[in-house]
């Protein structure tokens, strides 16, 4: 699958001014990781991770549902975060 870059996902570094695009996968990745934070250190690990996925994905669909609220929708946010969910579905 083709990589997009999505404009507004722009972060900008003012001190430095660089800028780094987020991609779907990127942002997966990111999700799964801040949801591992929150998940209890006794588990197992493969189960610490399965916990984090299912959090992202809830976090992911909560975001589309919101999107899809919106009267005027951005396709390419409903895309973008259409892509994000299936890249967290494939964290291994």
């Amino acid at each position: 699958m083709k990589q997009k870059n999505y404009s507004y996902n722009i972060i900008i570094k003012t001190s430095f001014k660089t800028t780094t695009m987020n991609t779907p996968k990127i942002k997966a990745k990111e999700l799964v990781r801040e949801m591992l934070q929150h998940i209890s250190t006794h588990l197992p690990e493969p189960q610490r991770w399965e916990r984090a996925k299912n959090c992202a994905l809830v976090a992911v669909k909560q975001v589309i549902t919101e999107l899809n609220k919106l009267s005027s929708k951005d396709l390419s946010d409903l895309q973008f975060w259409g892509e994000v969910e299936i890249e967290v579905k494939q964290i291994r």
